[in-house]
């Protein structure tokens, strides 16, 4: 049956339009049979060109292979650069190191509501890797950074190029992204102010006009 809306194929992810590509219907039984991806289930279409689907699915699968190589390389030379180890431990202070500089961390690890995440700190003479540890069932008493919460643990390091050029590279900077996100909320307020004083002018125009 030929496809007749707009989709995509269920094998690579081409785009397909009404006309294009066969349209086909895999129920439960079906699909533990193989007859649809995995999990798959319903009326789903697939490219009609076996041979060009297939390398395009070759292709993705080679992608993510080297996504989660090169991954594997970037968590690996992140535990050589930024060892949790005791020798590294940032020490304790009443009421917990408050940390000020520019912050950096990564998509799937950071800092979130529920006391978990990572996040690092170049506080311009070290390098300050802090563990949230604030989540119910954890040690509280490990904790020597004050966020705000429960806290976290800290670890401090020599601020050297290649531990700069990982935060770089590897990381997105929370600070500038910040500052950025509040530069571009300013702009916003001031094109509203603007325009909410250009309605104000003009109304106060018109009463003008009607007390002539």
């Amino acid at each position: 049956m030929k496809n007749k809306k707009h989709t995509h194929c269920c094998w690579c992810g081409a785009a397909l339009t009404p006309g294009v590509g066969t349209a086909f219907f895999v129920g439960e039984e079906d699909e533990m049979l193989g007859f649809g991806p995995m999990g798959a289930t319903g009326w789903m279409a697939k490219c009609e060109e076996k041979e060009e689907c297939r390398a395009r699915v070759e292709e993705q699968n080679e992608k993510e292979k080297q996504r989660k190589a090169e991954e594997k390389k970037n968590k690996n030379l992140e535990r050589s650069l930024f060892p949790e180890e005791i020798q590294y431990f940032g020490g304790f202070k009443e009421g917990g190191f408050c940390l000020s500089g520019i912050e950096y961390m990564t998509e799937e690890k950071g800092r979130n509501i529920y006391g978990g995440g990572e996040w690092y700190v170049d506080t311009g003479e070290n390098i300050w890797k802090c563990i949230n540890n604030g989540m119910d069932g954890d040690d509280w008493s490990q904790n020597n950074i004050s966020t705000g919460g429960a806290g976290a643990i800290g670890y401090i390091y020599a601020k050297t190029q290649e531990r700069m050029e990982f935060l770089k590279n590897h990381t997105i900077n929370i600070t500038e992204k910040r500052q950025r996100e509040e530069e571009e909320a300013n702009e916003e307020a001031k094109k509203l102010i603007t325009k909410i004083g250009g309605v104000k002018w003009e109304v106060q125009t018109f009463k003008n006009l009607l007390m002539q």
